[in-house]
């Protein structure tokens, strides 16, 4: 079967027809097939693809063709090829956001996620994942786990940071957020990220989930990124006198009486738990 042949012959048939004509989209569908099928011409059926998404309207391709249906077709078996996959990707996104076929939408992103070997790009994709289900699909919870599975990767993203926060409070995912926080902040457990981390569980756990062993747990792991971090120690102070733990107390209030000198009454608390 001579392939390159026919192509030729197709191609010297297509030169008979202006970009705008039905007839020339056809013939540009066919030999898309051939390169894609039989002459492993992968880019070159990428291309040609791409041109019929592009002029499809003026050549009456409406998605209820079939024509149509097998570029689309033709495009999504490209993705498995990693020499174009980017490339067909980039197209299946273009022309699904324009249709608003957001399911569609969401199995590209979703194969770009599983063929993704750089975190930070994979990220990203996680990113754009995420918006898509938070705007267009309304399920702001699937929203979620795509922001922490991007934070996963690049944990120094602050915009999806922010936006998980924002979608964890108006879903009441407090449990979601402090196992994200948690994990995230065990990535470098002693950078001033993970301390800042930590200090969003702790305030989970002791506000919204009435957790004080985990709140507890939450600001040591503060504590042990910046020692003379204040809002800690005030924190940590309150916690340690609710479970009453003593002795944990009396060191906290020893280096908040060096931290806050004028601050007498710390020194009356610390004095009386001393000689308790």
């Amino acid at each position: 079967e001579e392939w390159n042949e026919l192509s030729i012959l197709i191609e010297d048939e297509r030169s008979h027809y202006d970009d705008t004509s039905e007839q020339g989209a056809l013939l540009d569908i066919e030999l898309a097939h051939i390169h894609r099928e039989y002459t492993q011409q992968f880019f070159t059926a990428v291309e040609l693809y791409g041109q019929v998404l592009a002029r499809r309207t003026e050549v009456g391709l409406t998605s209820d063709r079939e024509e149509l249906t097998q570029v689309i077709t033709g495009l999504t078996t490209l993705m498995d090829s990693t020499e174009v996959a980017s490339e067909a990707a980039e197209l299946l996104i273009e022309y699904f956001s324009d249709s608003e076929q957001f399911s569609d939408l969401k199995v590209v992103y979703e194969s770009l996620i599983n063929m993704e070997s750089d975190p930070i790009e994979r990220s990203g994709v996680y990113i754009k994942l995420g918006l898509l289900l938070r705007d267009q699909m309304s399920a702001p919870n699937e929203a979620f786990f795509a922001f922490s599975s991007a934070l996963r990767d690049d944990v120094t993203n602050e915009e999806a940071l922010a936006t998980l926060q924002v979608i964890g409070g108006e879903q009441n995912m407090y449990a979601e957020m402090v196992e994200t926080y948690a994990f995230l902040a065990a990535i470098d457990s002693y950078s001033e990220l993970s301390g800042t981390l930590s200090r969003l569980r702790a305030k989970l756990c002791e506000n919204r989930l009435n957790d004080l062993p985990q709140a507890t747990a939450a600001w040591e792991q503060s504590l042990s990124v910046d020692p003379e971090h204040l809002e800690t120690l005030k924190a940590l102070s309150s916690l340690y006198d609710q479970q009453e733990r003593w002795s944990d107390l009396i060191n906290i209030l020893h280096t908040r009486v060096d931290l806050e000198p004028e601050a007498f009454e710390l020194r009356v608390l610390l004095g009386e738990l001393m000689v308790r």
